[in-house]
C-alpha cells in the first residue's frame, strides 16, 4: 500500500514522496530520491521520517500521558461516543492518545469534516455526548458552518428546548522537527470565540489543565459546547 506525502518539500510532482506499509508499519525507501533531499537539506533522519507519515509522530511525556487519562475518563461514562478520523485505525496523532478507549465506544469517519459535524450534532441531540475529534485547526475550518451556525445557535433557535452537548478536540499543528506550514498549524481559537455564543474555546497550554478541562466538558450542565485546543508540540516538550 502506497501513502503519499503532500508536502510543501515535494518539488517533483512526478515524483511523490512514496512511503509504504511494510508489515503494518509505516517503512521508506532509504534510496528514494525525496528521502536524499530532506536528509542533505534539511537533516531529516530514516527514525524521525518514520514516524511523521500521516502527521503519526513519535510522542511521548506528560502531556499524552495527560490527553490519555482524559481519553480513558470519557470512556468510562455511558453516554459518551467517538467520532472522527484515525480513531479505530492509524493514520495521525490522535490514534495512540485513544488506545485505552474501548473500539466499541468509537465510530471511524472519512475525511469529510462538514458531515462528521453534522452527524455529531444528530448523535447529540439522540442523548449522546459525543467527543468529535479533528487532527488540525485547518480542518476542523471545513465544518465552520456546522459550528457556528448550527451546533452554537439550536439552543436559540429552538428557544431553549435542543441543547446539543458535542465536545470537539482539536490540534494546533506540530512545527518540529518539519514545518508543514501555514495550511496545517493554524490556531483560529479567537476567531471562534468572536463567532460562538454558546461554545466555550479551551486552549490546552499546560499538562494540570487537560484532564480538568475535559472533565468540565463532559459535566458541564449549561447547554454549552466545548472545542479544547491541543498543541502538538506539547505532546514532546511538556
Amino acid at each position: 500500500m502506497a501513502i503519499y506525502l503532500s508536502s510543501p518539500y515535494c518539488i517533483d510532482k512526478h515524483n511523490p514522496f512514496m512511503f509504504y506499509k511494510k508489515d503494518g508499519k509505516p517503512y521508506i525507501d532509504q534510496h528514494d530520491y525525496f528521502y536524499t533531499i530532506l536528509k542533505n537539506h534539511f537533516g531529516i533522519t530514516p527514525h524521525q521520517l518514520r514516524h511523521m507519515v500521516g502527521h503519526h509522530l513519535a510522542i511521548s511525556g506528560m502531556d499524552l500521558d495527560e490527553i490519555k487519562k482524559a481519553m480513558k475518563m470519557l470512556s468510562e461514562n455511558d453516554k459518551t461516543i467517538f467520532i472522527g478520523q484515525s480513531v479505530k485505525y492509524g493514520g495521525t496523532g490522535l490514534y495512540d492518545t485513544l488506545l485505552d478507549v474501548d473500539d466499541s465506544k468509537k465510530i471511524e469517519w472519512p475525511v469529510a469534516e462538514y458531515s462528521q459535524l453534522g452527524a455529531s450534532i444528530g448523535l447529540a441531540l439522540e442523548g449522546f455526548v459525543v467527543v468529535s475529534l479533528f487532527p488540525r485547526w485547518n480542518f476542523l475550518l471545513m465544518a465552520t458552518d456546522q459550528i457556528v451556525n448550527h451546533l452554537d445557535k439550536l439552543a436559540i433557535i429552538s428557544e431553549g428546548r435542543c441543547k446539543p452537548k458535542v465536545i470537539i478536540r482539536v490540534s494546533v499543528g506540530s512545527e518540529n522537527p518539519i514545518d508543514p506550514q501555514c495550511q496545517h498549524k493554524g490556531n483560529f481559537s479567537e476567531a471562534f470565540r468572536l463567532m460562538c455564543k454558546n461554545t466555550e474555546i479551551i486552549e490546552l497550554n499546560e499538562p494540570s489543565e487537560i484532564v480538568k478541562a475535559y472533565e468540565k466538558a463532559l459535566n458541564r450542565t449549561d447547554g454549552k459546547s466545548t472545542i479544547l485546543v491541543e498543541f502538538a508540540d506539547y505532546l514532546k516538550t511538556k
